[in-house]
């Protein structure tokens, strides 16, 4: 593999999925699915796949403020909310999805 004009005899690839729009459900069970999916998926190459972490804030602003410290940090652009009852993916502005950048 070719990157920048270097070669590389044994790549390494990272992929990280945030959401599967063409799976029907909620949020959760939508990376439930690409977690499953992840698991069965075989490479030739050295490939490390991820998924974002669900947390869950308890609604405590003190909780709220350390978690974006944290994040901000770790060199984070931003945080994403999501409401974990909204069924289906939706482009555009939601109700359900609150983005918080830094």
């Amino acid at each position: 593999m070719r990157l920048g004009g270097k070669w590389f005899e044994t790549p390494e690839l990272e992929f990280t999925a945030f959401d599967a729009p063409q799976i029907d459900g909620t949020w959760p069970q939508r990376m439930a699915e690409v977690r499953k999916a992840v698991a069965k998926a075989s490479c030739a190459v050295a490939v490390a796949f991820s998924c974002v972490n669900d947390a869950l804030w308890t609604g405590n602003q003190n909780d709220l403020a350390e978690m974006l410290l944290r994040f901000s940090r770790l060199g984070s652009e931003g945080l994403m909310f999501r409401n974990p009852d909204a069924n289906g993916y939706e482009t555009g502005r939601s109700q359900n999805l609150l983005r918080v950048k830094f």
